[in-house]
């Protein structure tokens, strides 16, 4: 499958991806594992409380597959096949929190086998318009 041309230039923007994050989301995802549960700030709101979280926290893990998945849409097999994430976390995501995740090509070179190496910018922010994660993708094409 070939990317679009548009996909490779410098300035580009990946489709954003919105999430609403939902209990179910956060402990179908934490509770992933059958028979084994363990009550933690992903899956029990008095294990948050009492760490000083407002409410059930998003792993870490799954905010950074969410970072991801524009990144697939946008290169397919390329992402899957050659690729590379990097990512800092800033703040917690929150149950009931809506995130963001964007993404902008910043570098692009081509490579002496005539490939192109992509470095992507990626972050999401939360409803409050706060960066809850930012990051670097690699792509080679």
């Amino acid at each position: 499958m070939s990317v679009d041309t548009s996909a490779t230039q410098v300035g580009y923007q990946l489709p954003p991806v919105v999430k609403k994050i939902t209990e179910n989301l956060l402990c179908n995802y934490s509770r992933r594992y059958p028979g084994i549960f363990i009550a933690t700030i992903h899956t029990d709101r008095e294990a948050a409380s009492n760490w000083g979280f407002p409410d059930l926290v998003l792993q870490g893990s799954q905010t950074m597959n969410f970072c991801a998945e524009p990144l697939f849409k946008a290169y397919r097999e390329h992402w899957i096949n050659d690729s590379t994430l990097s990512v800092k976390f800033l703040k917690p995501v929150f149950a009931d929190e809506i995130i963001t995740i964007k993404g902008t090509v910043v570098e692009r070179q081509e490579t002496a086998e005539g490939r192109i190496d992509l470095k992507i910018d990626v972050w999401a922010t939360n409803t409050s318009g706060n960066k809850v994660i930012t990051g670097e993708a690699r792509v080679v094409i």
